[in-house]
């Protein structure tokens, strides 16, 4: 459902330049859709982070999971990207947040 909004770059793949034009179009959002990206910002990482332990943690260990989990590690960087570009205009303490919930996923 995130995926589909359009409103995160859950679909860059680690392209720089798709996450600068997601980040560019969050200046024409509606106001009221601007005002809850932040929340859905980190609730979109700390879902990666806590799938991605889920999928490492398990019992069996396979190609599959692993590359399930690597593909979580690359949208939680772009996720974090995109948070450094739009900084200025999230919140202040919502910055914060995001960076030290990105540390503890090993985004960067």
């Amino acid at each position: 459902i995130i995926t589909g909004l359009k409103i995160l770059p859950m679909e860059a793949h680690g392209n720089v330049t798709l996450v600068r034009a997601t980040a560019q179009s969050f200046s024409s959002l509606q106001p009221v859709l601007a005002r809850n990206v932040p929340g859905l910002l980190m609730w979109t990482i700390t879902c990666c982070g806590r799938q991605r332990d889920a999928l490492r943690s398990s019992a069996f260990e396979d190609r599959t999971r692993a590359a399930m989990a690597e593909e979580l590690l690359v949208k939680a960087k772009d996720l974090m990207v995109f948070a450094g570009l739009v900084r200025y205009k999230l919140p202040p303490r919502v910055f914060e947040v995001l960076a030290r919930a990105g540390q503890d996923l090993g985004a960067y």
